[in-house]
């Protein structure tokens, strides 16, 4: 499940955000294109290895 941030105060940039972990990042591509569970676990594990 994708980690979700409060809204960003008046004056204040995106770059006061934690940055988010490659990992999250590498799980958003297959969510992104609606794929199913499996396909985005086996990206996960081999984004881990590498």
């Amino acid at each position: 499940m994708p980690q979700v941030y409060p809204p960003v105060p008046h004056g204040a940039t995106m770059g006061s955000r934690p940055p988010r972990k490659l990992l999250d990042q590498v799980r958003d591509v297959p969510r992104a294109k609606h794929y199913s569970y499996r396909p985005e676990q086996a990206d996960v594990g081999l984004a881990y290895i590498a």
